[in-house]
């Protein structure tokens, strides 16, 4: 589907300004003036996080749906196979770049009052070795270090495995309510046990998105859903959203506010991705407003290198702020600017190479059939 590109460019942009608004309001010259609090649209940036994982629920589940039996093209080791290469070498690249960074600059490694404090400290046996296994996202002593965002990387390859070894099986057997209602289950069990600082709710998330791919190939863009078409749908729980983020973070706090609101930004982009999806296979020819902004090329170039954002603009956030702008005693506002000036055009730069030397060659690697 053309549109999936633009949506996660825009998540990518979200969640780049999400960090680079985290490291401008951290410059205590002088408290940010009240206008500036319509910048603070970037304070959530883990909902960058939750439409990624639907959006991939999305896409893993269309090939599925045109099997005979909604079975893996290739089986679960083919799937395996393709998935680690396309996420494990990049996610390993960036590790190496983020980790060569820090090695090179010593303030990077030393407390700064910025969010980089966060990853302190930087390196320790159990957290490097816990990244390279993929398994820092289930400590809280573990899960910020080196590269802050590649916690979701490493909980969206275990989700993977999730899919292809329970939710896909509970689907084909029980239905898809049941593998949805399964991915929430384990969700709000891991919850109670006290792992609510991993995100565990992102796994039913990713099953929202797989009911996503079957609402979008399987049921008539005719059919309404609670009595409205699929694009009023998508609109009501949009608007919904900051609504439900704004309550989440009013009645509770912490893992429960943002699990609240991860989940309604999750529905409304699997509605999104339904609406969307019809327009674009029953009316190919007439696109709408947002399905053109969506799939405009500058929108969708940034879609095809967001991986390579998402893994690499951290760090690079972090230097250009610590060690250029840090003591220019701008103010918030003004050291929003310039971090966003200074960093997002480097970020687009590295990104841009990485995607062509590392992302694209793991991507276009093909396992041999089973």
């Amino acid at each position: 589907m053309p549109f999936v590109d633009g949506i996660r460019a825009l998540s990518a942009t979200y969640v780049v300004f999400h960090h680079i608004w985290q490291f401008a309001i951290s410059d205590p010259a002088s408290p940010p003036p009240s206008w500036f609090r319509v910048v603070n649209v970037f304070e959530y940036g883990a909902l960058g996080v939750a439409v990624f994982v639907v959006v991939s629920g999305y896409c893993l589940m269309l090939p599925v749906m045109a099997q005979p039996g909604e079975q893996l093209p290739g089986g679960v080791r083919r799937f395996a196979t393709r998935r680690t290469l396309r996420i494990v070498p990049p996610y390993y690249a960036a590790l190496v770049a983020t980790s060569i960074l820090l090695l090179s600059f010593g303030d990077l490694r030393a407390p700064s009052g910025t969010p980089q404090d966060i990853t302190l400290p930087t390196f320790t046996w159990p957290k490097s070795l816990a990244h390279v296994f993929m398994i820092h996202n289930w400590s809280e002593d573990w899960r910020w270090g080196i590269n802050p965002p590649h916690w979701s990387v490493a909980l969206e390859f275990q989700i993977y495995f999730v899919f292809a070894l329970l939710l896909l099986p509970v689907w084909r057997r029980y239905g898809r309510s049941a593998s949805v209602a399964l991915g929430f289950a384990i969700a709000l069990l891991l919850f109670a046990l006290g792992y609510g600082f991993a995100a565990p709710w992102m796994l039913g998330l990713f099953a929202v998105g797989m009911l996503g791919a079957a609402l979008s190939v399987s049921t008539p863009r005719q059919e309404r859903i609670f009595g409205v078409g699929w694009g009023p749908a998508a609109l009501v729980a949009a608007l919904a959203v900051p609504v439900a983020v704004a309550g989440a973070h009013t009645v509770t706090t912490g893992d429960a506010a943002s699990m609240i609101g991860d989940v309604a930004i999750g529905v409304a982009t699997m509605l999104c991705l339904v609406w969307l999806s019809h327009r674009h296979l029953d009316e190919p020819s007439s696109r709408s407003l947002v399905g053109s902004a969506l799939t405009l090329r500058p929108v969708r170039f940034l879609g095809a290198i967001s991986y390579s954002t998402y893994l690499l603009h951290y760090p690079i956030v972090a230097a250009v702020t610590i060690l250029f702008v840090g003591d220019l005693d701008l103010g918030v506002p003004a050291t929003f600017v310039v971090i966003a000036v200074v960093s997002w055009p480097i970020i687009l730069a590295v990104s841009v190479v990485f995607h062509r030397l590392v992302e694209r060659p793991s991507r276009s690697h093909r396992p041999p059939a089973a």
